[in-house]
């Protein structure tokens, strides 16, 4: 009998895989399968490849669907009605950006849309990378774009010259497609290792976590933390199938995300890092791969990440280069003015007052939280039926218990730099 891909004599995933592309000399199931019955495939040499329509003509199962391989029964599925809905729960995040026109004039969400104006201006005049703010200081100018991360104007300024017309709805648009991208990447993300239940389940968790759907997109005005959030699970996704394939697309798509991270916010490339690394350690206890699949699968992400520092140079190496040139000053109003405590970060917290003007941010945990990623680590841990069942959930607990390292380590050791985390 089939169980989410091992028979009895523990025949892996792959070898199925392999079978369907290996017709000849190479049993498409194991003779321990019992459940499922099989014609002989005679070797073609023109078709050395078959569909799945033409594997399941000459298979036929008497196992249930909810017993076969993931990777079958995602095949076999015409809609995925999982990203339908976390479509659905994307739009409903992003709504303060889809019901008022106009954006908060009280956080820094107001300097975006000033840059996205700039950016779309130098644009319109056939400058393609401004490194000059002529508006600033009084109309005498700053290299103020020569050291700020120029990803989330430029991409704003792009819809705004060809879309928007209008820098706020620019902003706007690349809003919501951060939080449909952030839904809809964590989907595919635990859709690869838990299934879609825990997938549905997480992509809900991480849409409307407090900081993620709250604090920095309304309170804050951190719109670069935002498009972070939508980045790291496309990182550690894309970390997923450069372990498995040896795929030029992935290893082009890896360079352009770790790209993407430094120039959207440099000190978000150390969190993703950060993250990727105990993804390795389970890849190659888990999977038990030869040594030699799983170093290809590391040199491949090293190469994606030194790729990605490549490409982002035309920014950052300017930007250390001339780092002394300008002077810097501090302001004298921090976003949080004490470092949290252990009983702040875990229990305080209070709820946001709507009628002020400009609410105080809100970056403890709470108790509810952390219960809840709790819960959500032990439904992936149980998510699939498999014989190793408790080892998959000590790594995906203990995976949960670093994430939460992390972040606690941020909040209480520098709490200035507490948006790189979500």
């Amino acid at each position: 009998m089939l169980n989410n891909g091992y028979c009895k004599d523990n025949t892996p995933d792959s070898a199925f895989q392999d079978g369907i592309n290996q017709p000849a000399n190479y049993p498409l199931y194991s003779e321990a399968c019992h459940s499922v019955i099989f014609t002989p495939i005679k070797p073609n040499v023109k078709q050395k490849t078959m569909d799945m329509k033409q594997v399941e003509a000459r298979l036929e199962f008497d196992v249930p669907t909810e017993q076969l391989p993931s990777w079958m029964r995602r095949a076999r599925q015409s809609v995925d009605w999982g990203i339908l809905l976390v479509f659905l729960f994307s739009i409903t995040a992003a709504w303060g950006f889809i019901l008022h026109d106009s954006l908060p004039h009280t956080n820094a969400g107001e300097h975006h849309v000033y840059a996205t104006a700039e950016y779309s201006q130098a644009l319109r005049e056939g400058v393609l990378y401004p490194r000059w703010s002529t508006t600033a200081m009084g109309g005498y100018g700053a290299p103020i774009y020569t050291y700020y991360p120029p990803a989330l104007p430029y991409i704003s300024a792009i819809v705004d010259v060809l879309f928007a017309d209008d820098p706020v709805l620019a902003v706007r648009l690349v809003m919501i497609g951060a939080f449909v991208l952030a839904g809809s990447m964590c989907y595919v993300l635990v859709l690869r290792v838990g299934g879609a239940m825990p997938a549905l389940l997480a992509t809900i968790l991480y849409l409307y976590s407090p900081y993620i759907n709250l604090t920095a997109p309304h309170i804050l005005g951190d719109y670069q933390a935002v498009l972070t959030f939508a980045l790291y699970p496309m990182a550690l996704w894309n970390l997923n199938r450069l372990l498995t394939f040896r795929n030029p697309f992935d290893l082009a798509l890896g360079a352009i995300i770790y790209a993407g991270l430094i120039l959207v916010d440099p000190r978000s490339i150390g969190a993703a890092l950060g993250l990727a690394l105990p993804m390795l350690g389970w890849w190659r206890w888990y999977r038990r791969e030869s040594q030699r699949q799983f170093l290809g699968g590391v040199m491949r992400f090293l190469i994606a990440v030194c790729l990605g520092v490549g490409l982002s140079a035309f920014y950052w190496l300017p930007a250390l280069l001339e780092r002394g040139d300008v002077q810097w000053i501090t302001s004298e109003r921090s976003t949080v003015d004490d470092y949290l405590t252990w009983g702040e970060l875990l229990f305080g917290g209070e709820w946001v007052d709507t009628q002020q003007l400009n609410p105080a941010p809100y970056f403890q945990l709470g108790a509810g939280l952390i219960a809840s990623l709790i819960g959500f680590g032990v439904l992936i841990g149980r998510g699939r039926r498999v014989v190793r069942k408790y080892h998959q959930f000590i790594w995906h607990f203990a995976y949960l218990v670093w994430g939460l390292v992390l972040l606690i380590g941020v909040m209480l050791l520098a709490t200035d730099t507490v948006w790189m985390l979500p």
